[in-house]
């Protein structure tokens, strides 16, 4: 044995090891809400449109509570709080009545501000809520600020409020759920990939029974691993909320090759020298391996059919992290166990191996009623899924112990709605043009009138305002100035109010927009309620004039997008995967026999996420392809193995049983030690990353369970055809 060509393979694993973990400090995050949005369509376009016409639509909304909520010293804190915030990087503006208490009121009177507070209806739940105690302080973030620097105000106007006495502020907003989900995505990151590896490390010495081959098992996962995420950095790409699972997927999904390496030399090595039974080890699994870990591969890279970065990054991260797993598997696994040698198979192998073959026997021997149990357990599961809805609702991403989920709360009841739907309307010229426009009060009437929605804020209010302003603040002066008086009222408006009119009206542009706050809803419910704006834009007649747009809306319609483009693309992967398993195989029938048996773990991922009321989401719609890519590992091995073995002319049945038993330690192993590792997930706070690991650890038992079964069953009257030389 050539022990210093091993040596010196070790040695330039280590070296591109170690300077693959030098690029790792430079690996970004980015869970930004706008990298699921699709910019190439027409409603992307439309929301582009809005935001070059006006200031984002981003917002950090402060929800203060204090009775009484005039209180001087109070309004005092307010006051220097609000100054301090408007100096953040990245503030546009502040809308809040500590603001006009400064500006306007001098902040000499607080008993004046109350009054005018009171004689309108304009500050309505936006900045104080109908029972006087909760203030609301509007936080506009410019349209340049990016996600990290979103973040980054975040915490700075959670520390002015802090420093302010305002500890207590609930913080909410777009703005705010993004960096708690950032902030939670980057912790589970931290944690989840020490925790798999502890847990599978655990379940590899429980099941192999010795120290050294999980010790070899355990170095090519963690070079596989560091070198999937050292290509992500090289490709320039950042991890997103969904890349929390993929250091941790990377990691058991790789351990598959290098176990089934470990157990077949162990196998042998009861019988075999070490040369010997390394050589014939890594012949009977380096087809089977490739061709599991490119079945596996494809299930994963059928995901960049979606129109999403992130999942489509994902995708092909996954995909290359298991090739390159099959590399470091016959590279650096072949030459540590050339150099340091492992014991033969314990008795537990021998009896997982023994249990394994006597369940395939006996699924086989008993075929007609195996194939029976199997037909009913897929059409029990295929029935459940019309029950499977597609619906997303950000607020459902974190776990209840959140503090930002009790903020939005405690907001959505005191004050206002949070999620932001915009209306763009075109054509309405100048200031004195848009009060001779009726039907635009008219429409902002009846968004305002819709279930959901607490407030409709509009150009239309900023002038009634700034008009009773212009009358000292008459009670009945809250209405719209008559053409003829626009000119004076905007002479002698205050700058604060200017401002307020600007962000909802461009006069250059002749462009409006009204404001609907609405409370969360499902993802198909915000639709409804856009598509009812869209009816109450025809009403008004108003056609090819007014649009729904805004974040909120671009981010559900991709949501939906993607749902049905991964489901598309689970398609793909389907023919792909058994296109794949034909080739390696060189078998029809082989490939046609295998697809029950991994058809079952996607029906029953979907069946379950039915059963259980879990939608389809940007995390729970990625299971079925990575669910199918891992059921076909374990059936590439038995059918290669029985395959072999009816070659050589061994009885069907006695095929079977031989092969579950030869395999079944690897398999069982494999499988545990995933199951195991995605345990790691389970307490993820990041509710999707839960869902993915419950449904991929369900997948995988349930594969194993089939593998073991129902194709033993189909297997028992597969007579190979001989090749012809």
């Amino acid at each position: 044995m050539n022990h210093l060509r091993e040596l010196l393979t070790v040695v330039a694993f280590s070296v591109l090891t170690a300077f693959a973990a030098s690029r790792l400090p430079d690996l970004e995050s980015d869970h930004a809400f706008e990298r699921w949005i699709d910019p190439t369509t027409p409603s992307a376009r439309l929301y582009e449109e809005f935001r070059e016409n006006f200031p984002s639509d981003q917002f950090i909304l402060a929800s203060v509570t204090h009775d009484p909520p005039f209180d001087p010293s109070h309004f005092d804190l307010l006051v220097d709080a609000v100054s301090r915030i408007e100096e953040l990087e990245g503030v546009a503006r502040v809308s809040s009545l500590p603001t006009l208490f400064r500006d306007v009121f001098g902040s000499e009177d607080v008993a004046d501000l109350a009054a005018e507070v009171s004689s309108a209806p304009f500050y309505d739940r936006l900045l104080i809520s109908d029972d006087r105690r909760t203030l609301g302080i509007f936080v506009h973030l410019s349209s340049a600020t990016g996600a990290a620097e979103r973040a980054r105000v975040v915490r700075e106007v959670r520390t002015v409020l802090e420093k302010a006495g305002v500890a207590d502020a609930a913080l909410v907003g777009p703005s705010v759920l993004n960096a708690a989900i950032d902030e939670v995505s980057d912790r589970e990151l931290r944690a989840s990939l020490p925790t798999a590896a502890l847990l599978s490390t655990l379940a590899l010495l429980v099941l192999f029974g010795a120290l050294r081959p999980v010790l070899i098992a355990l170095a090519c996962s963690a070079v596989t691993v560091i070198g999937t995420l050292a290509l992500g950095d090289l490709l320039g790409w950042k991890l997103s909320m969904i890349s929390t699972a993929l250091a941790p997927l990377i990691w058991v999904l790789s351990l598959s090759g290098s176990t089934h390496l470990l157990a077949s030399y162990r196998r042998l090595r009861a019988t075999r020298p070490r040369e010997e039974a390394i050589r014939h080890a890594v012949v009977e699994v380096a087809r089977p391996c490739s061709l599991a870990a490119a079945t596996t591969a494809i299930g994963l890279l059928s995901l960049t059919a979606s129109g999403f970065r992130p999942i489509r990054e994902f995708g092909v991260l996954a995909g290359a992290g298991l090739m390159l797993g099959v590399i470091v598997t016959f590279g650096l696994g072949r030459s540590m166990l050339a150099l340091v040698d492992t014991t033969p198979a314990s008795r537990l192998d021998l009896g997982v191996g023994r249990a394994a073959g006597r369940l395939a026997a006996a699924s086989a021997r008993h075929r007609w009623l195996t194939l029976a149990v199997a037909g009913v357990a897929i059409a029990a599961g295929t029935s459940a899924l019309p029950l499977l809805s597609a619906d997303s609702n950000p607020l459902r991403f974190l776990g209840p112990t959140e503090r930002v989920i009790a903020d939005y709360h405690h907001a959505l009841e005191a004050l206002t709605g949070l999620s932001p739907l915009e209306v763009l309307i075109d054509e309405v010229g100048g200031v004195d043009d848009l009060v001779q426009q009726p039907h635009l009060d008219e429409l902002a009437a009846r968004l305002a009138s819709e279930p959901g929605v607490a407030k409709v804020v509009s150009p239309m209010d900023v002038l009634r305002k700034m008009n009773q302003w212009h009358h000292d603040l008459e009670a009945d002066r809250y209405i719209l100035p008559t053409a003829d008086r626009v000119e004076d009222v905007l002479a002698n408006a205050d700058p604060l109010f200017a401002a307020e009119l600007a962000s909802m009206h461009n006069a250059e542009a002749g462009k409006a927009r009204l404001t609907a706050l609405v409370t969360p809803l499902e993802s198909s419910d915000f639709l409804a309620l856009a598509e009812r704006f869209q009816d109450h834009i025809i009403a008004g007649g108003l056609v090819g004039r007014a649009h729904p747009t805004g974040t909120v809306l671009q981010l559900v319609r991709s949501q939906g997008e993607l749902v049905r483009s991964q489901l598309r693309s689970l398609g793909v992967a389907l023919v792909l995967v058994f296109m794949s398993i034909a080739v390696g195989l060189r078998s029809l029938r082989m490939t046609l026999l295998s697809l029950a048996p991994n058809l079952v773990p996607v029906v029953w991922v979907f069946a379950s996420m039915a059963l259980a009321g879990i939608p389809l989401d940007p995390g729970t719609v990625m299971v079925a392809g990575i669910a199918l890519g891992i059921a076909v590992d374990d059936s590439v091995h038995l059918l290669t193995a029985v395959r072999r073995a009816r070659l050589r002319g061994v009885r069907p049945l006695e095929a079977v049983r031989s092969s579950a038993e030869a395999l079944g330690p690897a398999l069982c192993i494999t499988t545990f030690a995933v199951v195991a590792g995605m345990a790691a997930l389970l307490g993820s706070a990041f509710v999707p990353i839960h869902y993915f690991a419950v449904l991929t650890t369900a997948a995988m038992l349930v594969a194993l369970l089939a593998d073991l079964t129902l194709l033993p069953a189909l297997l028992r009257g597969y007579t190979p055809r001989p090749r012809v030389r």
